[in-house]
């Protein structure tokens, strides 16, 4: 019970509330300086508008770069890390993010993309899942703002050299999709072979959250758990990089330096559109039947393009992994 606390608060609302008034019907956004407040607690949507005078490769885009410390050097003039000199401590892989800018070449270490291409055995399983996320909770046995998969799309691939079976799940109706989805995983991922995810411990958290839920299920999943293999850990650990990744390991990023593609075109293309627009065809009103349909097959589209693009990232790396390593 937390009324006292709040009780304490209260007071502060309508002050706050006018000051957030008078900032929304203002005919200038607030100039204010940049800094670490600017996602504190939350980003604001005003980023972009703000941070539009720095150069594209900015001390914010360096991976692993402490945000204070980019801060500083902005404000201080130092707005280009192709500007950077002795004085400013980089790590390896900063250094390979500014090499690779300068010379606009990629950088390969096949050594180490070798070592990830040996942790993967056959089958595989391409797994990914989308979520949904509410203030308030649909289901029983859910926190607020959970997010429960109500999707997932499957590649499989029986052999090295085998074609690659598609499943995938998109609920229907409004109950509680876990059930269905956990039901399902167990049937089509096997009892062997590497399962793998791009950024791995958010599928093995929505995992094991289900499987609390759901105990029938929980043997099962220490033994999924086991399997799964992050195919972000070659990129984290820069085994690969590209300039034109800018500093962001994520998939998006990488899919199109490695293969040309990505998700450029599509209907729903990243997976806050996929949480809202499923929310809102199954629980909105005013939805139609045609519209319904539409934007499901966009859903099965965006969440079947993720779990190709893991199978193309992966066949990239196998062919890459024979290259040159550009820098010591």
């Amino acid at each position: 019970d937390v009324t006292s606390d709040v009780k304490i608060l209260l007071p502060e609302v309508e002050e706050r509330l006018e000051k957030m008034i008078k900032v929304i019907a203002a005919q200038k956004y607030p100039k204010i300086e940049i800094g670490l407040h600017c996602n504190d607690p939350y980003g604001c949507p005003l980023q972009e508008k703000c941070f539009n005078y720095l150069p594209r490769h900015n001390p914010l885009t360096l991976s692993h770069f402490k945000k204070e410390k980019a801060f500083s050097l902005i404000n201080d003039g130092v707005t280009d890390i192709l500007k950077f000199d002795d004085s400013i401590t980089l790590s390896y892989k900063q250094k390979i993010q500014i090499q690779s800018l300068r010379s606009k070449r990629e950088y390969v270490d096949k050594e180490g993309i070798q070592s990830f291409l040996n942790t993967l055995a056959h089958p595989l399983y391409y797994l990914d899942f989308e979520t949904i996320g509410t203030a308030i909770p649909m289901f029983d046995h859910v926190k607020p703002y959970q997010q429960i998969p109500f999707q997932f799309s499957l590649h499989i691939q029986a052999s090295p050299n085998s074609k690659h079976e598609h499943i995938s799940y998109l609920a229907e109706g409004k109950d509680d999709p876990r059930p269905e989805l956990l039901k399902l995983l167990k049937k089509h991922l096997g009892i062997k072979g590497s399962i793998v995810a791009y950024n791995a411990p958010f599928e093995k958290d929505k995992l094991n959250k289900a499987c609390e839920v759901f105990p029938a299920y929980r043997e099962w999943n220490q033994k999924i758990q086991a399997r799964i293999v992050d195919l972000l850990n070659p990129f984290k650990a820069f085994y690969y990089y590209n300039y034109k990744q800018e500093g962001s390991a994520s998939i998006k990023s990488v899919l199109p330096v490695l293969t040309g593609k990505g998700y450029d075109g599509m209907e729903i293309a990243d997976g806050g559109t996929a949480s809202n627009e499923y929310l809102r065809v199954t629980y909105g009103e005013g939805v139609t039947e045609k519209e319904r349909k539409a934007v499901r097959k966009y859903l099965e589209e965006y969440c079947k393009l993720d779990t190709m693009a893991m199978v193309k990232i992966v066949e990239k790396l196998i062919k890459i992994s024979t290259g040159t390593v550009y820098y010591s």
